[in-house]
């Protein structure tokens, strides 16, 4: 076996650092992804960069494919982002938008792959370890999205049953939730691998979308990755116009320079009426901390509206269109159910959202001036 001196070893090791170094595109170079696909049934593939979740692609190439073909694409680098190769699906009203079938990250020059349409989570890379990173953030969302269909119907089993042990259902429910912890924890875990802010925003969206962080882990990287990534994670809190139980209009961005809570809830919504103690605390707690609530109902009757805030002691200002689950809030917040809320910052910004209890009180304290 050929043996080597100290000297050639740290020669040898310090040619492999430079050349991964080399590796990375700069400003103006050019990347390529190569690579096969299988069995898809799309005529034309495009390579997009993903500046945000919640935003279109930005297509720099193409390719017309058919069937099983290789491909080679490629784009000028401005830095090291998040690509996706993109196909165009047929939506439900008939339009065609463009599907993402695999993402990747420019770390390299260039990058290899490998995708059967069959089975397109068993696709495979080379030459990325960012892209192999990314894959693993996968694996582990998948992990919990699973045990989450697990744990639900083992406990819609017992329920079934009827099962009158209730020392026996606590201790699962106990294990489930300790379970749910660590699963969660091990998707925080990825996100420290992260260096760039487009990246951040996407692994924050997809594990906020599949739930796959407790509500604890979800506001905290909320709050950690809008000081470590802010022009990447920022997200204006969409305007709302709506008249206060004296007929004065009032507006969201009336309140920028406070962070405010948007509240909401309705007089007829019993969960909501159990947590309006909590947010009344928290409003006692924090409102010297630069921090006000703006309630923001789903009544259809001004009365029962009027006499809810007045009987719960909600005493910060109120609003509504008194158009219940129509009310456009509904959609430009995107929520389900009630209660509901978001806190946002002194500049407009979402920055946590469905605090309840004592989530509500921990968050509060962690964000807000002092």
């Amino acid at each position: 076996m050929k043996q080597f001196t100290l000297p050639t070893l740290a020669l040898i090791i310090f040619i492999a650092a430079c050349k991964t170094k080399q590796d990375a595109p700069k400003n103006g170079e050019l990347f390529t992804i190569t690579g096969s696909l299988n069995k898809l049934p799309f005529d034309t593939i495009y390579l997009g960069e993903m500046k945000r979740v919640d935003s279109l692609p930005i297509i720099v190439d193409s390719a017309i494919i058919q069937g099983n073909a290789n491909i080679k694409l490629s784009a000028i680098s401005t830095n090291t982002s998040l690509y996706a190769l993109y196909v165009k699906e047929t939506m439900p009203n008939g339009t065609k938008g463009l599907m993402p079938i695999l993402f990747f990250v420019n770390d390299t020059k260039a990058i290899k792959f490998n995708l059967d349409w069959e089975a397109r989570k068993e696709y495979t890379t080379e030459n990325s370890p960012a892209t192999k990173n990314l894959k693993d953030y996968f694996n582990k969302i998948d992990s919990v999205t699973t045990w989450q269909k697990m744990a639900s119907k083992t406990m819609d089993s017992l329920q079934k049953k009827k099962a009158k042990d209730t020392a026996t259902l606590l201790a699962i429910n106990t294990k489930f939730e300790n379970e749910y912890k660590a699963l969660s924890a091990a998707v925080k875990n990825e996100f420290e691998k992260i260096t760039f802010g487009n990246l951040a925003n996407f692994y924050f969206m997809v594990a906020k979308n599949t739930n796959a962080l407790t509500l604890d882990d979800k506001n905290e990287l909320m709050v950690s990755l809008r000081k470590k990534f802010p022009e990447a994670m920022n997200t204006k809190a969409p305007e709302l116009t709506m008249a206060d139980p004296l007929g004065k209009k009032i507006s969201i961005s009336q309140f920028k320079g406070k962070y405010i809570l948007l509240d909401f809830w309705a007089s007829w919504c019993a969960p909501c009426r159990a947590e309006n103690p909590n947010v009344v605390a928290a409003f006692n707690k924090f409102k010297n901390r630069n921090f006000t609530i703006l309630g923001i109902s789903l009544d259809e009757n001004a009365e029962a509206w009027k006499k809810a805030i007045q009987d719960d002691g909600l005493t910060w200002q109120h609003m509504s269109d008194l158009k219940g689950w129509a009310t456009p809030a509904v959609q430009m917040y995107q929520f389900e159910g009630i209660p509901y809320n978001v806190l946002i910052d002194t500049d407009g910004n979402i920055i946590a959202n469905n605090l309840r209890g004592a989530d509500l009180i921990k968050t509060l304290d962690l964000v807000l001036p002092k």
